[in-house]
């Protein structure tokens, strides 16, 4: 059971409860680190990514070029709600972005991979 716990991630919300703070968004660059294994995975099976893009005069953490369009990839603390959220890629089209919490990612990153792509 022990072996399941993200140590990391519980740290997370305990420091926000003794700050009495949300944990906040990570910068474009932290957030491009976090979405490097994803980035990786894409481009072994072929989809093209850029660190560190830009989409219409926005940086962006992690741009992928799918089938569907180009997107703009970000990510989030899971301990966030997503709607409520102060995201720097929430001044793009909705549909231009596909944000993924920190978890997602270090949990199951081929569901993140198929929700992107899908």
């Amino acid at each position: 059971m022990h072996s399941h716990l993200d140590r990391h991630l519980s740290g997370i919300p305990l420091r926000s409860i003794l700050n009495g703070q949300a944990p906040a968004t990570l910068s474009i660059a932290q957030q491009t680190a976090q979405l490097d294994m994803l980035r990786q995975f894409l481009e072994l099976a072929g989809i093209p990514c850029e660190c560190g893009g830009m989409l219409n005069g926005i940086q962006v953490p992690l741009l992928v070029k799918a089938m569907r369009g180009t997107y703009a990839v970000g990510t989030y603390p899971i301990q966030q709600e997503l709607p409520k959220a102060k995201h720097p890629l929430n001044a793009l089209p909705e549909r231009q972005v596909r944000l993924f919490s920190d978890y997602e990612l270090a949990h199951d990153l081929p569901k993140v991979a198929q929700l992107l792509l899908g």
